[in-house]
Order: C-alpha cells, then structure tokens, then sequence
C-alpha cells in the first residue's frame, strides 16, 4: 500500500548543544526525497538552517501521527553546515 508523506514531519525545537555565544539561528525549511512511499520502505529527510551553524545545533524531530513513521529524536547539524540528512522508515500497512 502507498502513503502519502502530508504533514508526516513536525520540526519541533531547536535546542543548542555547545553554546560558546549567543547566536540567532532559524530553520529555513524541512524536504522529503519523495511525497509517497510503499509502507516498509525508507525515505530520506533533510532539515535546512538559513545560515550555517555557528556551533552544533540539535534539532528535535517527531511525527503526527506518531505511528505513521520512525525518525529519530533528533540530528545534530554540524557547526559551519546548513543542514542535515535523517532517514524516516515507514510501517507496514
């Protein structure tokens, strides 16, 4: 069965892991490498900053609903990096 990958993703917070100096940092955007996928199957995810990272970020991620997919908690963009890659695995139907 295919699913359509609507609003499976919530980028949720955005939490510094070595703060060195205060900074201002935005997330600019979140992409799936496909809208659909057959259950079972990976999709690649990547979260985008509007500049690099000063310093390592840690961005929080979840799913709505939350069976619809397994992300991880969170990915770690790097300091001088402007985004970052996670895979998403999707259920069974």
């Amino acid at each position: 069965m295919k699913t359509t990958l609507r609003y499976l993703l919530v980028v949720l917070v955005v939490s510094v892991l070595y703060a060195q100096e205060p900074s201002t940092v935005s997330l600019s955007g979140l992409s799936l490498n496909t809208v659909s996928v057959v259950g079972g199957n990976a999709v690649q995810g990547r979260v985008f900053l509007g500049a690099p990272a000063p310093y390592d970020l840690e961005v929080g991620l979840a799913v709505d609903p939350p069976k619809s997919a397994t992300i991880p908690s969170s990915v770690t963009i790097r300091q001088g990096q402007d985004s970052t890659t996670f895979t998403v695995i999707t259920p069974l139907s």
